[in-house]
């Protein structure tokens, strides 16, 4: 309800076990090697700012050890530098803002009609801005992460984390319920079977 207020878009949520836990939730789901509809090798455009354990995600286990690469923004200011990076293999883009803990920013907006230019979804992590200062679905986000353990509970006093994504999604992918409402999907099927769920 947060996210969506005031945004005239229809959205839905789930709730993960932790802020990594909800971005990995999210990103996996658009870099599955088997679908026929994406051509290998894999990539996805992502700002270079973004929390530490972000990167070690995207470096590391997806870069690294899976040989999907992450082509990173360095200037995310600069929209010609994002288009630069993208091509047929891009699977979303990425961005964190203001990203943890540099405080960079750049304009959604543009970065999320180049993202539906080519087909795939904007993916936000908003956990420093929360929804009180800032909604990305208004500003053409698909998808909004949160930590919810730094912005509802004080850096710790409790773990989770968010995922809120509009209704029909852009992506490169042969999953029609998966497009329609990401989130009631994630609930029917990747949340059941791969157990990233916050406890009771």
């Amino acid at each position: 309800m947060l996210e969506e207020y005031q945004t005239g878009q229809e959205a839905s949520c789930l709730i993960t076990s932790s802020g990594m836990s909800a971005i990995r939730t999210v990103v996996d789901e658009f870099l599955h090697p088997d679908c026929p509809d994406k051509p290998k090798p894999r990539n996805f455009v992502a700002t270079s700012q973004v929390y530490g354990g972000t990167f070690q995600l995207f470096s590391v286990r997806k870069d690294k050890e899976s040989k999907v690469q992450w082509r990173k923004v360095i200037n995310s200011a600069d929209i010609i530098e994002w288009e630069s990076l993208i091509d047929e293999n891009t699977c979303f883009l990425y961005g964190e803002m203001p990203s943890n803990p540099s405080l960079g920013f750049f304009d959604l907006e543009k970065v999320s009609a180049l993202a539906h230019k080519h087909g795939i979804p904007m993916i936000v992590d908003a956990t420093v801005a929360t929804p009180a200062l800032m909604r990305p679905l208004a500003h053409g986000a698909d998808i909004v992460i949160h930590s919810v353990t730094k912005s509802l509970h004080c850096s710790g006093f409790g773990v989770a984390g968010a995922i809120i994504a509009r209704k029909n999604i852009p992506a490169k992918v042969c999953n029609d319920e998966l497009k329609a409402d990401f989130c009631t999907y994630l609930k029917l099927l990747p949340g059941r079977d791969y157990g990233p769920n916050l406890s009771p």
